[in-house]
């Protein structure tokens, strides 16, 4: 592979990793909690959503970007033996760990997105219902924070593995 597409492949995925565990990191910690102490009842609802509205064509971006990257980042990698030489290879066990996570990251995505995230604006809900779910959905969106902060650390130590 020649060193530009390298280049280009490897910039494409660290954006989309900094779009994804940015949204769930400056989310969780800071828009949030900033709403909600600025915000309450409706007002607050319809901003959340319009925020879950706005973030979700990035966060499909991002996930597809990342994820025909990283595969051929990790394809083309010459530490990369394939499936049957994980147990020789240090960086190819510590991707491994790395796909596992982020695995679970998509899956928590995606419950986020279906069950967290419209819970906290439910309409018929009443306030107290809806404040509930907007601290769970802000305790979600930093565990997803973490297990963000988490890949990108496994990632580093692949990289000088």
């Amino acid at each position: 592979m020649s060193n530009s597409l390298l280049a280009a492949l490897t910039f494409f995925h660290v954006l989309a990793t900094v779009i994804l565990v940015g949204h769930y990191l400056l989310g969780g910690f800071v828009y949030l909690p900033g709403l909600q102490r600025r915000l309450s009842g409706t007002a607050l609802a319809v901003a959340v959503d319009e925020i879950d509205l706005a973030a979700r064509p990035w966060l499909i971006a991002a996930v597809v970007i990342f994820g025909a990257t990283g595969t051929l980042l990790m394809v083309t990698n010459s530490a990369y033996s394939g499936w049957t030489g994980l147990s020789l290879s240090p960086w190819a066990t510590l991707v491994l760990a790395k796909h596992l996570l982020v695995a679970a990251l998509v899956v928590a995505a995606i419950v986020l997105e279906i069950a967290a995230a419209p819970a906290a604006v439910d309409m018929a809900a009443t306030e107290a219902d809806r404040q509930r779910s907007l601290d769970r959905l802000i305790l979600a969106m930093r565990g997803m924070a973490v297990l963000g902060v988490v890949i990108l650390g496994v990632t580093a130590a692949a990289q000088v593995a």
